[in-house]
């Protein structure tokens, strides 16, 4: 099946073999709680609760992080739009008023200056 890394049945879990990947699921599951079968599913894939029409998108490679910006001029929001890495240092040369560094293939964030 396209899209499905892995399936696991409630059994399995419960007493197969352990490796790293079971060992963290093992950690969500409950055998009164949850379901029968553990799909995981591979990054970039989207899950559909078919109910709520909730929209869930895999990304095993992204993970979240606080950033701030404190100083003058800097009004104080908080930004909702995932902000890629690329974008630190030209934002922080902007501030500084200095050229972004040569490597720097993404434009400084906007918005955020007073």
């Amino acid at each position: 099946m396209s899209g499905v890394r892995s399936a696991y049945s409630s059994q399995r879990l419960l007493l197969g073999a352990w490796t790293p990947r079971i060992d963290k699921i093992r950690n969500t599951f409950n055998p009164h709680l949850s379901g029968d079968i553990y799909i995981e599913v591979m990054p970039g894939w989207s899950v559909v609760d078919e109910y709520s029409q909730v929209t869930k998108v895999v990304r095993d490679n992204y993970s979240s992080a606080p950033l701030i910006f404190i100083g003058n001029n800097i009004k104080p929001e908080i930004l909702y739009t995932p902000v890629k890495m690329a974008t630190i240092a030209p934002t922080i040369a902007h501030f500084m008023r200095i050229r972004a560094p040569n490597a720097a293939t993404a434009a400084p964030l906007t918005g955020i200056h007073k």
